[in-house]
């Protein structure tokens, strides 16, 4: 069944010990991998809802210094750039 409900995310991290404090602490929802939870799971802190239909897409950004890359750091971006401009 279709629920018709718009999720937006207002914050965003890097780790997920954040998102499992806000989540504990009643700030929201938030998703993570299941391994990196499963004993607030057990424990009954968490609650896992089941969620179709979502996308997990994020834009990723590096920021690195193009005077210290390596031979495969500069094979990965040349492989990043062609598949970007496609």
């Amino acid at each position: 069944m279709k629920q018709n409900i718009k999720l937006e995310p207002i914050m965003d991290f890097t780790y997920h010990a954040p998102i499992v404090y806000l989540a504990k602490q009643g700030y929201g929802i938030g998703y993570t991998l299941r391994g990196s939870v499963e004993n607030e799971l057990n424990s009954g802190e968490l609650y896992e809802l089941s969620v179709k239909e979502i996308s997990l897409l994020h834009h990723l950004g590096i920021i690195y210094n193009p005077k210290y890359l390596s031979i495969s750091a500069k094979k990965l971006f040349e492989i990043i750039e062609s598949i970007n401009n496609k």
